[in-house]
């Protein structure tokens, strides 16, 4: 999976807190629309490289704000959503004496409905005019901050010339959703992908008793991740072996993968051509082929149903 991860032409990362053992580890994320792999570490740049996947990725990373990604050599891409709320806390506080934070919010906003309409047109690109207006917004927003908050001295005045800062600093970063098409506006899939360890933590005390058991449950939840992503039942891959890991002398294996619709081994042949990630054409036609289905055909997920067509072809 590292590999597979490692290879894909667009990427999310990640992380969150968890606490251990009395102390506080961090749950370090990166996947993909299909994939998901996390590992357990510190906070610094070698824990996140840690995890063998993004010190090789020369793909695309969409990401947060936080330094310890700087080193990495991919391409990197801003998450929108993050900004957008930066901008928010900015403009909430002085809606009339920040009007440059609701201008750009605007320009971010319009640029993706620019880019969610070129991609439906089945554009590669988006035209230079639209372009063009998407930076002279962006400029011109920045253009009102600064001179709105020239000579400032105030706690919000400073907030908001360190945000300006970041947006002239990192506009390639941020505006890459825009001059690249198959980059998405936000990191939902990394945030969505690791949102269970903080539900766990919520309903379990509020910790994990050793590190250990925090690692276990990141590897476990990897594997539940990215059978979900697949449109497999959880608890109904926790009783199967893993995808493609199939014995010729497990008649109740084999039977498995038959209701999967596939003979055993065409799990992994269809593994390795993962440029299933949402590079080099593939579609979500061909994802469900894969899936050993008919487009728009909607499989057995829960158990109740599997076990009827096994019990059905015996």
């Amino acid at each position: 999976m590292k590999t597979f991860l490692a290879t894909a032409p667009v990427l999310h990362a990640d992380q969150t807190t968890g606490r251990a053992n009395q102390a506080l580890a961090y749950v370090h994320i990166a996947c993909t629309r299909y994939l998901t792999m996390m590992h357990v570490g510190g906070h610094t740049k070698e824990d996140i490289d840690e995890g063998g996947i993004l010190p090789d990725f020369t793909g695309v990373l969409v990401r947060d704000g936080y330094a310890g990604y700087d080193h990495l050599p991919a391409v990197h891409a801003w998450c929108a959503a993050h900004l957008l709320r930066d901008l928010r806390a900015v403009s909430d506080t002085d809606p009339t004496g920040q009007l440059w934070a609701v201008a750009m919010a605007d320009t971010l906003t319009g640029a993706h409905r620019a880019a969610q309409a070129a991609r439906a047109a089945g554009a590669h690109r988006l035209d230079p005019a639209t372009v063009a207006t998407l930076l002279n917004h962006y400029l011109g927003a920045l253009a009102k901050g600064t001179t709105d908050n020239r000579g400032q001295h105030s706690e919000l005045a400073t907030r908001a010339r360190t945000l300006i800062s970041r947006f002239r600093r990192f506009q390639d970063m941020i505006l890459r959703f825009g001059t690249d098409l198959t980059v998405p506006f936000t990191n939902n899939e990394a945030q969505r992908s690791i949102r269970p360890v903080k539900v766990q933590q919520k309903t379990s005390g509020g910790c994990w008793r050793t590190l250990a058991g925090l690692t276990e449950f990141a590897l476990v939840h990897s594997y539940l991740n990215t059978a979900h992503k697949w449109g497999l039942d959880k608890l109904q891959v926790l009783l199967l072996p893993p995808l493609g890991v199939v014995s010729p002398f497990d008649p109740e294996a084999l039977r498995v993968e038959r209701w999967r619709g596939r003979d055993a081994g065409v799990v992994v042949a269809d593994a390795e051509r993962l440029l299933m990630f949402g590079g080099d054409g593939f579609s979500d036609q061909r994802f469900e082929q894969v899936r050993g289905r008919r487009p728009g055909q909607r499989t057995p997920s829960r158990c109740s149903s599997a076990s009827r067509w096994i019990r059905a072809n015996p």
